[in-house]
């Protein structure tokens, strides 16, 4: 008998629940209003939540999944739906009347509402379990190969074509691994290797094509994060080993890949890299440029691809579309005069473009004087084909409108091969060196920087300088033109010294006595401070560190009093430690001084003494509190101090006072930019 009351008891709970629920929608309906609503803000707290995620990986520079925008957008049309819907709800509920009120309407009213609230309702958990799955925000946006992957504007001249034709046999060929292309510098190989690389993408002969500008110096760290970056890997791992690893496994995924390396010197280990090739991943193919036929041997190619010179029918066609409209006209006088300069040029594409570009709408005096120049040093007289290049490039450098143009076409060379360089950085280093010292116009940081932005863009308009894409602020040097500036300088009085890691014997250079700027931005493994005493001229020292320096003596800049720009930068994963030699308090001449990113330790006190100072940078270095004899720098335009993590939030009486009369200033919380071949 129990159980049959148990049982009854159980039936009537079922049977009246329902019952209950709709009694309870009739004289209570603002209860399944108030559940939708519960729902609505659950689902709006959500969308908050996400919406924040994505704007933090849009800062972070990364891409927003589709299906995370899509749901969005979806959430954002239910959630306008059902809260209008909520607004005329709980307006009717509070006008519909009391229980009193006639139960016929009662009924119909609260029907519907619990309806539309069913139909509201699923929406609105449908999209919430959505959510809730949502399994990835964002993906890492890929960097575009450092635009080798765009082949616009450059036109295959009827000479190369079996050149272009050549190589895209070669990508398409299944049993070919590698594919090398090589010829003298400044003859377009990257140019042209651009534009096989758009027809294939076109084709889509390939699902990925990455690429890595390799240079005389090989970076595998560096040339792992470019390629690293195209396929948007995050690195997890420090050491080279482990990111080669990484890279390979990354690289296997795609069916079909095309690693391209520009500006090959020597045999470079793929493997060292994280390249697979051959029978390791059969879908990968590498195609490099290279100035050297042996290196095409070195790296297993056995169908090289050369590309020769231009034949003077393409010269003269290259030659017309960078020298302007002044040629336009076939009957011109000048045209003779042109077409002599052209075969000067000797079929080289580099020196036919920066020869014309040079000589755009310059006068007939001008082409004929340009003409007896090129006329005087003959290809075909001089042995070292390279020097012939150079000379070509010097009659640009020689047609610049001013010396403090020209002095900043020198300075870019400075930096390392293939370096994108920028406004600020350029700017920093030519008001140090004095390069406007006889303008009396420029009086202020800003106008420096303002006349820098003008000699780019006259640079750039004359083929000297690159873009690195279009939409950059950043530009590059050619590695021919690089060269050129280099020894342009040699011989001249003021030398620039750019060695290179294998120059050991750099600092034995006889050139060391007229040297007015040292640059050992490419030789990160430098262990020691050792500038010859011969070097009383010098006005640039230009370092970045990747290791230690070693007994740095206290002496050593007793020699270079006259010294104007000292940059001192640390370049390693981990904060070196850097102690001020007290011979820095001598350079009274120094205008730009970059301490940055060292632990720096020392009495740092004597940077005060530098009363000549203009521009000075912390950047990323550690430091426990500005000197006060900071205060002392009455010259003072600059300050930097971005990422200078030791002093945020540090209430300087320094700082304070520094901000009275300096330009510029760039705080703790400001990130660190501009730093040469950075390993993070």
């Amino acid at each position: 008998m129990e159980i049959l009351i148990v049982v009854a008891a159980k039936a009537a709970e079922y049977i009246m629940d329902p019952i209950k629920h709709g009694v309870n929608i009739v004289f209570n309906p603002q209860s399944i209003i108030e559940e939708t609503s519960k729902e609505y803000k659950q689902l709006e707290e959500l969308h908050n939540k996400v919406k924040s995620r994505c704007q933090q990986a849009r800062l972070d520079g990364d891409e927003v999944v589709e299906d995370v925008n899509q749901w969005l957008n979806n959430t954002t049309t239910i959630s306008i739906e059902v809260e209008q819907w909520l607004q005329e709800s709980f307006s009717e509920t509070n006008t519909s009347g009391s229980c009193t009120a006639v139960c016929t309407n009662k009924w119909v009213w609260a029907h519907k509402q619990r309806k539309n609230a069913i139909g509201k309702r699923a929406k609105l958990v449908d999209m919430y379990e959505q959510g809730k799955n949502l399994s990835r925000i964002s993906r890492l946006t890929p960097a575009t190969g450092i635009q080798l992957l765009s082949g616009y504007g450059y036109i295959v001249f009827e000479s190369v074509k079996w050149a272009f034709d050549d190589i895209m046999r070669a990508l398409k060929r299944e049993n070919q691994s590698m594919i090398g292309v090589y010829g003298m510098g400044g003859v377009g190989k990257t140019s042209l290797v651009r534009k096989a690389i758009a027809a294939a993408q076109e084709m889509q002969l390939y699902s990925k094509v990455v690429v890595s500008v390799v240079s005389q110096a090989p970076n595998v760290h560096k040339i792992q994060g470019e390629l690293g970056d195209q396929l948007c890997l995050r690195y997890s791992r420090e050491t080279e080993l482990g990111r080669a690893t990484q890279l390979k496994n990354r690289m296997k995924l795609e069916e079909k890949i095309l690693v391209v390396l520009d500006d090959v010197w020597n045999k470079i280990d793929l493997t060292i890299i994280g390249i697979p090739n051959g029978d390791d991943h059969k879908g990968c193919k590498v195609l490099f440029t290279t100035r050297l036929e042996r290196v095409c041997s070195l790296m297993g190619c056995k169908e090289p691809i050369k590309l020769s010179l231009l034949n003077d029918e393409d010269s003269w066609d290259l030659f017309k579309r960078h020298a302007g409209t002044m040629l336009s006209d076939p009957s011109s006088q000048l045209e003779v005069v042109a077409k002599e300069v052209t075969r000067e040029c000797n079929s080289l594409p580099l020196a036919l473009i920066v020869v014309a570009s040079a000589l755009r709408d310059k006068s007939q005096e001008e082409w004929e004087f340009a003409l007896k120049k090129l006329q005087s040093s003959r290809l075909e007289e001089i042995q070292d084909i390279e020097t012939a290049v150079y000379q070509r490039i010097e009659l640009s450098y020689d047609f610049l409108r001013s010396e403090s143009t020209k002095k900043c076409f020198l300075m870019c060379s400075l930096f390392p091969e293939d370096y994108e360089i920028s406004i600020e950085m350029l700017t920093r280093y030519a008001l140090g060196y004095g390069l406007f010292d006889q303008d009396t116009s420029i009086d202020s940081y800003m106008t420096a920087k303002t006349q820098v932005k003008i000699i780019i863009s006259h640079l750039l308009a004359c083929s000297l300088l690159l873009k690195p894409d279009s939409m950059s602020e950043r530009f590059k040097m050619h590695d021919v033109v690089r060269d050129a500036a280099i020894w342009i300088t040699s011989k001249g009085e003021e030398v620039f010294l750019v060695p290179i890691p294998s120059q050991n014997k750099w600092i034995m250079d006889p050139k060391l006595v007229n040297t007015m700027a040292i640059s050992l931005l490419a030789c990160p493994m430098n262990q020691h401070l050792l500038i010859p005493t011969e070097c009383s001229k010098l006005k640039m020292l230009l370092l970045a560190q990747r290791v230690p320096l070693q007994n740095v003596r206290d002496t050593c800049f007793d020699a270079m009093t006259n010294l104007r720009v000292l940059d001192m930068t640390a370049i390693a994963s981990y904060l070196l430690e850097l102690a001020l030699p007290s011979s820095l308090q001598l350079l009274r001449n120094l205008r730009t001084l970059y301490l940055r990113r060292w632990k720096l330790k020392g009495n740092l006190s004597i940077i005060g003494s530098l009363s000549s100072l203009e521009i000075l940078s912390f950047a990323g270095s550690v430091l426990n509190e500005l000197p006060m004899e900071l205060v002392e720098l009455s010259e003072l335009k600059f300050l930097d101090l971005s990422a200078c993590k030791s002093l945020a939030g540090f209430d300087s009486v320094v700082l304070s006072q520094l901000l009275l009369r300096v330009e510029g200033l760039n705080p703790p919380n400001n990130p660190i930019s501009d730093i040469i071949y950075d390993e993070d």
